[in-house]
């Protein structure tokens, strides 16, 4: 519910408290502020009776913040809150005046139109750091991160709306022994023609035959010590030396992929307010390194290993920070660019976007942070420096099993004009092409997002685009369907409407999921769940399509359309703020 409608609700509960003398003034001005945080709106299903209370507190929540709750119910003589009670599963459930309810739950709605859901009680903002997406130079954008950008980009999206200060940043790999065998790759099979026709395909074929290269020679190369990984740890030496020849090549090459990158945000609504790339930490990390050997912090190995020991009572473990021959690491990169990071912007939080089977790195980067500077990263959790996320099988388009973002976008948006082509309700007439690719980007977001985000799920072209099941299309679908309504109609959207005209539970039901939008926004943001806001859209389109069934618009007497126009008006807005926050363009037509 909104903040406004919140305190009325929980300053009734405490004047009523006040009269019965259950508490003294001071205990219960403490009790409103506790209390205000406590009390959410009960959840709804089609099914719902119409005389469910619209808001419950835990009664056990309640003893937590010092009031206990004698007896079952409390009296009310309030023209507001007309009765509250415990119900059987120890929740005081509070009953309100409908009609006072409905009028404000809309009101507010209309009043705070894109606000609505973020207008949530005071708390201090921060400044908070995300990095999310980060793909590899020199390589198509593969699926591997576009769960890191779509997850990334909503967590963004939500601090912003909340409030806070956001820095979206992107880190982008172009440096180490990878990029280097793809530079030996390109000396050995690389073709100009090609790399400037299909730039990041081209890369790819020649980093798979590279890779192909090392795996034959695995069983030589311990015989002699010699073979193409040696080749590339030395081009990977001359990077760092500056040598001018492979400089030049790698600089070609990342140039080519922020082009290419560059387009497929673009495609997909992303934005960054800073690109970074491991390269800048080229010099810094060595300085580092030596810094920390000087400081005793970093130990050397007999074989010239470089580690820093982050040992517990558990478990005896060395964070290697440099190779042998001097050559820095992944970890010692990701280590100086958090020192950075802290210095540049100075933030109050900052989150990495990864998938789960990189937890074992970020957990080793805090605990060398903590190291290093224990007064920044010792207040520090883990859970909320590493946003990690599950994998999603079964990806694969009619090019094949080597799925990279373009070919996903391409299939989505090709099988979304077919079905727009050959369905008879279709309101398009041109452009199915940019309709399309927005329907079937909405679709691959909600694939991503609608599962718990560390869990595993299976990717699904039929169910993923299927317009009646929950899925982005459903959502497009139910946001188009509501537009259409106040465009069927030559009435506007008034201030103030005859409440006693929604008085149908579909009606009331509706409302009351409403009012629950600023609390479930709240619950994903508590934990950074986006499923939550998802399966919330979802309820709200069934609940929204069952209310059209019953409460037409067109051709009633005016009081009764305009109140319902407005209710309808309250779910499209609230259905577009939620598809906003999780990255999707409503459409109004499909």
């Amino acid at each position: 519910m909104s903040a406004c409608l919140r305190r009325i609700i929980v300053n009734r509960i405490v004047r009523s408290l006040r009269r019965n003398g259950e508490k003294n003034v001071a205990d219960i001005e403490k009790l409103e502020v506790d209390m205000l945080h406590l009390l959410k709106v009960n959840p709804v299903s089609k099914n719902t009776k119409s005389d469910l209370p619209q808001f419950l507190l835990p009664r056990s929540r309640l003893k937590e913040i010092g009031f206990v709750l004698d007896k079952d119910s409390i009296d009310f003589k309030d023209d507001v809150i007309e009765n509250c009670y415990v119900d059987k599963s120890n929740k005081l459930q509070i009953n309100i005046n409908n009609e006072f309810f409905i009028q404000k739950v809309l009101s507010t709605v209309q009043r705070l139109g894109k606000r609505y859901g973020y207008d949530v009680l005071q708390f201090p903002k921060k400044h908070v750091v995300v990095e999310y997406s980060s793909p590899n130079i020199a390589k198509p954008f593969h699926v591997g991160h576009l769960h890191s950008t779509i997850l990334g980009n909503f967590i963004c999206n939500l601090y912003e709306a909340l409030g806070h200060k956001v820095t979206r940043l992107n880190y982008l790999g172009d440096w180490g022994t990878q990029l280097s065998l793809l530079i030996l790759g390109y000396k050995r099979y690389g073709d100009d023609v090609q790399l400037n026709k299909d730039p990041l395909q081209h890369l790819f074929e020649v980093y798979v035959k590279i890779h192909e290269d090392v795996d034959q020679e695995k069983d030589s190369t311990k015989r002699t010590g010699r073979g193409s990984y040696h080749e590339g740890l030395e081009l990977f030496h001359k990077l760092e030396s500056g040598d001018e020849e492979i400089t030049t090549l790698w600089k070609k090459f990342s140039e080519i992929s922020l082009e290419e990158y560059d387009k497929m945000y673009k495609r997909l609504n992303i934005r960054f307010d800073e690109i970074h790339t491991e390269s800048m930490y080229n010099q810094s990390t060595q300085q580092l390194i030596q810094s920390l050997k000087q400081s005793g912090l970093i130990q050397t190995r007999k074989d010239g290993v470089g580690y820093i020991d982050i040992s517990n009572d558990k478990d005896s473990v060395q964070a290697v920070m440099n190779k042998s021959d001097g050559s820095t690491l992944y970890l010692s990169r990701d280590i100086a660019a958090a020192l950075d990071r802290f210095k540049r912007f100075k933030f109050d939080q900052i989150h990495y976007v990864v998938g789960n089977d990189q937890y074992l790195h970020f957990k080793t980067l805090l605990e060398v942070l903590k190291k290093i500077q224990p007064a920044i990263w010792n207040s520090v959790d883990l859970s909320e420096f590493l946003i990690k996320f599950g994998r999603v099988d079964g990806i694969s388009t009619r090019k094949g099993n080597v799925v990279f973002l373009r070919d996903i976008l391409d299939e989505a948006r090709d099988r979304v004009v077919q079905s727009l082509k050959y369905n008879e309700f279709t309101k398009i007439t041109s452009d199915y092409e940019y309709v399309a690719d927005k329907l079937g980007i909405s679709s691959i977001i909600i694939q991503y997002l609608r599962s718990r985000r560390t869990s595993h799920s299976t990717f699904n072209w039929e169910k993923m685009l299927h317009f009646k099941a929950d899925s982005g299309l459903f959502l497009q679908y139910c946001h188009a369907r509501l537009y259409s309504i106040e465009k069927e109609v030559d009435i506007k959207i008034k201030e103030t409407i005859d409440i006693s005209c929604l008085s149908e539970d579909s009606a009331k039901i509706v409302v009351q999921h409403l009012a629950r939008y600023p609390d479930v926004v709240n619950e994903s943001f508590d934990v950074f769940e986006p499923y939550v806001i998802v399966q919330y859209l979802f309820k709200l389109g069934h609940l929204a399509n069952l209310a059209y069934k019953h409460l037409p618009v067109k051709n009633q007497r005016t009081e009764l359309a305009e109140a319902r126009l407005v209710l309808f008006n309250s779910a499209r807005q609230t259905l577009a703020n939620g598809m906003r926050v999780l990255g999707i363009e409503p459409l109004n037509q499909m």
